[in-house]
């Protein structure tokens, strides 16, 4: 598993947990990566706000995104 994929990975669980800081998700979503897993998953992440709309304007996107999250992360567990 790359770094790349360990971070991107790391932020879908802050977004899961609450703890997603306010310019986090820009920071680690933002930046291409070369690893081909790794942009995989941050193109799928990149799209969760305009796929599930945040309900609230200081969130990301909505609880079914959160969601979706979660299968994402339960999904890469086992990349190496």
């Amino acid at each position: 598993m790359s770094d790349d994929f360990k971070i991107i990975r790391a932020t879908l669980a802050k977004l899961v947990s609450g703890e997603l800081g306010t310019y986090e998700w820009d920071d680690s979503m933002s930046a291409k990566s070369d690893d081909p897993s790794a942009e995989a998953l941050r193109r799928i992440a990149w799209q969760l706000g305009d796929l599930f709309p945040p309900t609230d304007p200081r969130e990301f996107c909505s609880a079914k995104g959160v969601e979706f999250a979660k299968l994402l992360l339960d999904a890469t567990s086992s990349c190496n």
